[in-house]
């Protein structure tokens, strides 16, 4: 009996298959499945590289080296702070002591003057043979002039500090040596010392560097010196 054309005959397929359609969703399942394993390859790939891994510590260190360097810089500055010596009584004013312009005990005549350097202040001593206690007058003035003639006197420096003297003496033969110190790296420009008396009067010019400055007038005994300190500061 002959074949229905209309029939699908099994062997007719060379894959066995009973129909070309379920070839066909065969190969596509199989490309899905591969597809799909190609992805959760990559994407473990993808999600297994996590950077929460490295150490974050090279940021923090950084950061922290210019933090030490600024605060050892600091402790630096701060750590050595300045300090102001204490120089009670001076003052720029006038000093006048023991009744000036009355004259006081005799104090001899001078046998020498000093400059040193103190810390805050430069000192200039006057230093003469007598032992009496003098009255005195030391104040800035703007017209140095001479006791006996009235006439200018030169002077150097910014400022000039006058200093007399009562009841000083004219030398005896033979008269001290009148040296003039050395005043380098003090405030005083100019310094003369008190060598003798006119009238009963000694008296000096110091010229000051850096214009009018606080000082301190103090006798002293034993031997008699007037000591006139000049802030340096």
């Amino acid at each position: 009996m002959g074949q229905d054309p209309g029939q699908y005959d099994a062997q007719d397929s060379p894959d066995g298959y009973p129909d070309g359609n379920d070839r066909s969703k065969g190969w596509i399942w199989a490309f899905v499945v591969v597809a799909l394993a190609a992805l959760g390859i990559v994407l473990w790939q993808v999600l297994g590289s996590d950077d929460s891994d490295v150490e974050p510590s090279a940021s923090p260190s950084a950061s922290e080296s210019p933090s030490t360097v600024t605060e050892s810089a600091t402790a630096t500055v701060t750590a050595t702070p300045s300090e102001t010596p204490d120089l009670e009584g001076f003052s720029t004013d006038p000093v006048v002591e023991g009744g000036f312009p009355e004259l006081g005990d005799p104090i001899g005549w001078g046998t020498a003057v000093r400059v040193g350097e103190h810390e805050g202040y430069d000192r200039v001593t006057f230093e003469f043979s007598g032992s009496g206690t003098p009255s005195f007058q030391v104040q800035y003035t703007d017209d140095p002039r001479s006791q006996g003639s009235g006439d200018p006197v030169p002077v150097e420096g910014d400022a000039v500090l006058q200093v007399t003297v009562t009841s000083v003496q004219v030398p005896e033969d033979p008269a001290p040596s009148m040296t003039t110190p050395d005043t380098d790296g003090t405030v005083f420009a100019q310094v003369e010392g008190i060598w003798g008396g006119f009238e009963g009067y000694g008296e000096t010019f110091l010229g000051i560097d850096g214009g009018e400055r606080p000082f301190k007038v103090t006798v002293l005994q034993d031997p008699m010196r007037l000591v006139v300190d000049v802030a340096n500061g």
